[in-house]
Parts: C-alpha cells; structure tokens; sequence
C-alpha cells in the first residue's frame, strides 16, 4: 500500500487519538482505526478486545505501556505495535483504563 493510500483511508475511516509519550515531548495526534473484536475464550465465554490500526510512520517511539486517547477514553497499549503485511500499518491491542 501506498503513504498516500493509508492517509486518505485513515481520513475516510479513522478517528482522532492523542498520545503523550511517557518520556517527555509534545502531545501527538492523528487518526486510527479503533475496533472492538470480540474474541471466543471457549464454548460459554467470550472477551471484548479493544484493537487500534494505524500508519506506522506517524506514531513512531509508541511501545507497550503507553497510554493514549480517543473519544474522552484512555487506553493503555497491551502489546509493543506490530506491523501488518507491508508494514505502512501496524496494530497494537488495548486495555481501557
């Protein structure tokens, strides 16, 4: 997939998030995909996840344990973001807090 590509489908489907690295520096903001799978623990139980796609190069240094927001809600990042297929995206579980 082309930059450019991932820019106009993130502005077509994407909503606004805001990060403050732990480390210090300005707030970042920008648009991903927030989805909310659920996922099958077994026959009876199944578990909410909370799940973010973005375009990989505009959110460089987020890593597991950062904490961002999107629609007055905080999530905390489960997992360090991994890229998908040609890596212009990557994906990253969430935990609300």
């Amino acid at each position: 997939m082309f930059a450019e590509d991932a820019a106009t489908f993130l502005a077509d489907f994407g909503q606004q998030v805001s990060w403050t690295p732990s480390l210090g520096g300005a707030a970042v903001m920008g648009l991903m995909l927030f989805d909310q799978p659920d996922e099958v623990i077994d026959a009876d139980t199944m578990s909410r996840q909370y799940l973010v796609t973005f375009e990989t190069t505009a959110w460089p240094g987020l890593k597991r344990g950062e904490q961002i927001t999107t629609a007055g809600v905080a999530y905390t990042l489960r997992t360090d973001p991994r890229r998908m297929e040609d890596g212009v995206f990557s994906a990253v579980n969430l935990r609300k807090v």
